[in-house]
């Protein structure tokens, strides 16, 4: 759905009024959900990442199979580009470990806490609906115990640059999972499968 709605903010951003949708919303699993969506994008002026994130009911995680993992690391480099605005692999919250031709293996946060358990300064905390972990700056001392708690090694911490990078999903909308041609991570339900 996000791919759509994104189509239609675009459209929306060089002037278009409004949008016309025929099968995308007809043969979508739920056609009015599909409409509110378009509407909130449309009416509203929300964001397609708003949207997608504020469907979500309950707590979530990624869940990676990295056997379908290609090496490609777009994973990495949208990571942190969306969060930084750069290319730069060393700035990602994700890892893809192995060289070509493989196997590859993709470490990611699973949203366990120790980095917050941790952390001396409550700088870092679990949000309450989806279960990621939230980064307060003006609580953060950047001591680093958050990256020597997190047993994949993914908390990258940065005080040259003034941030510490602990994946948020993405607010609930994560890129590396839209960006993964393979669907080599999918964001689920914690103590499920189901895409939610």
């Amino acid at each position: 759905m996000q791919d759509m709605l994104e189509v239609v903010y675009e459209a929306l951003e060089v002037g278009a009024r409004g949008v016309v949708f025929g099968r995308n919303v007809i043969q979508s699993p739920d056609p009015a959900e599909t409409l509110r969506a378009i509407r909130a994008v449309v009416h509203e002026g929300k964001t397609p990442r708003e949207v997608v994130a504020g469907r979500l009911r309950g707590r979530v995680k990624l869940e990676v199979n990295s056997e379908k993992c290609t090496g490609c690391r777009l994973c990495e480099y949208v990571c942190a580009f969306t969060h930084h605005g750069v290319f730069d692999r060393s700035l990602s919250r994700i890892r893809i470990e192995g060289g070509w031709p493989g196997p590859f293996n993709i470490l990611a946060c699973t949203q366990c806490g120790m980095c917050v358990e941790a952390c001396p300064s409550g700088a870092l905390r679990l949000d309450e609906r989806l279960g990621n972990v939230v980064w307060d700056r003006e609580s953060c001392t950047f001591c680093g115990a958050c990256a020597e708690a997190c047993p994949n090694g993914l908390v990258v911490v940065r005080p040259d640059l003034g941030f510490v990078g602990i994946c948020d999903l993405c607010g609930g909308a994560p890129e590396c999972e839209r960006w993964c041609a393979r669907e080599a991570i999918k964001m689920v339900e914690v103590g499920g499968e189901s895409r939610v």
